[in-house]
């Protein structure tokens, strides 16, 4: 990595996780732009669908994680972050 890169991502702000209160829809579409910003300088895009999938469920949060545990997605889609 060089040192461009380690700046930028001494810089990026933790996520904090989806909320399902109030609006919902308004909360999931700000919360994917900045899912799919911290994704790239964090090299997440770079990663795996598999490896991809596990950062967005650590930034989810736990009602989100709930919300996957009890759904009807194949094992094989949870590993999927386009399906997830």
């Amino acid at each position: 990595m060089d040192e461009r890169n380690k700046i930028a991502m001494n810089n990026l702000k933790p996520l904090g996780p989806l909320l399902f209160t109030g609006n919902v829809a308004e909360h999931y579409r700000k919360f994917k732009q900045k899912y799919e910003l911290y994704m790239l300088p964090s090299g997440g895009t770079k990663q795996s669908p598999e490896v991809q999938t596990a950062i967005l469920l650590t930034i989810v949060g736990e009602e989100g994680l709930e919300i996957l545990n009890t759904s009807d997605l194949s094992a094989e889609d949870k590993k999927d972050p386009q399906k997830v």
